[in-house]
């Protein structure tokens, strides 16, 4: 192992050196075999293990307001190169793991703040646990796994946070629940199992029946239910309190619906379904541009535009241009053709007057909603709601 800065007084945080073979051998067989004649274990839970490629706080800029509790503003040892190759060897270990617990009839559980490529409503400045904070994309990590079974682990999934204590709802973040949710199905997508968790605070811990911890459990746990693989075990679990004791884990009535098996993977809706987006200004990707605009009348007659052109991911639409600018001139209801589609701009509807989202309608083909069919239900969840909405419309 080694650590960032040895003379750092106040944190003696280790990291495994996987780059080093003998690590690899030594992890891969002496920390595993250790559990591996357990019978009551079914799997083993590794936590945040590309956390040093992927925002580890060591290596981020020193912010100069906060107090650091950890080393801070550290370079790699070895550079860029060096955490490619970390990133690398971190994957190729996990590999040997994974087939190392199947071939025992167990499961390996890696927690990785890392996601896929080209996911909508990405945020443009990537910050730790948001995409494009890693070295290496997601995807480069499943292709070093290969056909190993494995679970991926998500902290703080589909999270709500109370914006006050006694609030009768929660806050969700729509950027970050379409983007997990999207990253999670393309891992069903690949016969990656997952393994969810979330939590409530702790005011609510003497009343599980309340309002706010039933929509967040409603909310991930219908999420959950979209983005199970068909092919590996996936699980879920909710504690309040931000607790891990048997005491925080209830059940609850949701669980208790009767939904039967999916009958295939959950479809990605958008505006090409109907879903418009009021009082929201949604940002291109990162590095990329609007294709063109052009006066429409209304939101939907951009978003039927955007509908019939291959190249468009999703558009912006603006009942009163604020300046002359390309086919628009100012004061047109103006609409805005996109190629990508990167964040909104804000977390929830901004329908205040006068506010830069208030004459603003977005839309994208890959939006908010996402769709699953089962058995005896159809299963809905709306990130494009400032509160969380699910559907759960039994059908028999």
């Amino acid at each position: 192992p080694f650590h960032p800065d040895p003379h750092w007084p106040v944190s003696q945080t280790w990291f495994w050196e996987f780059r080093n073979p003998e690590v690899q051998d030594y992890f891969a067989t002496t920390v595993v075999d250790s559990v591996l004649s357990v019978e009551a274990v079914d799997g083993i839970f590794f936590d945040m293990v590309d956390y040093m490629v992927c925002g580890a706080f060591e290596f981020a800029p020193c912010d100069p307001v906060k107090p650091a509790r950890v080393p801070c503003g550290l370079s790699f040892p070895g550079g860029v190169d060096g955490e490619r190759a970390y990133f690398d060897a971190v994957w190729s270990t996990m590999k040997r793991v994974a087939e190392k617990l199947a071939d025992h009839g167990k499961l390996g559980v890696f927690s990785s703040t890392n996601f896929m490529r080209n996911l909508s409503w990405a945020p443009e400045a990537p910050q730790r646990m948001e995409p494009g904070r890693c070295i290496k994309p997601q995807n480069t990590a499943n292709a070093i796994m290969g056909d190993a079974p494995w679970a991926r682990y998500y902290e703080q999934w589909v999270d709500g946070n109370a914006p006050r204590i006694g609030a009768t709802s929660l806050i969700f973040n729509r950027s970050q629940c379409a983007w997990q949710i999207q990253n999670a199905l393309l891992e069903a997508e690949s016969g990656i199992a997952t393994a969810m968790h979330t939590d409530i605070g702790p005011m609510w811990m003497q009343n599980i029946t309340a309002t706010p911890a039933l929509i967040a459990v409603d909310t991930a746990l219908a999420a959950f239910l979209i983005t199970a693989s068909l092919s590996t075990p996936s699980f879920y679990g909710f504690s309040f309190g931000s607790q891990w004791y048997d005491s925080a884990y209830h059940r609850i009535p949701s669980y208790d619906r009767e939904i039967g098996r999916p009958l295939g993977l959950a479809k990605q809706l958008g505006c090409c379904d109907g879903e418009l987006l009021p009082h929201t200004y949604a940002h291109d990707a990162e590095g990329h541009h609007d294709l063109f605009n052009t006066p429409t009348s209304t939101a939907e007659t951009c978003a039927s535009l955007c509908c019939s052109l291959s190249a468009c991911a999703g558009f912006q639409w603006t009942s009163s241009q604020a300046g002359a600018a390309g086919n628009c001139s100012a004061g047109d209801a103006c609409c805005w053709i996109k190629p990508t589609i990167g964040r909104l701009e804000h977390w929830t509807y901004n329908a205040t007057p006068g506010s830069l989202e208030y004459n603003m309608v977005s839309g994208a083909k890959r939006g908010l909603t996402f769709q699953r069919q089962f058995e005896h239900a159809t299963v809905n969840v709306h990130c494009s709601q400032p509160s969380g909405s699910v559907d759960f419309k039994t059908t028999g």
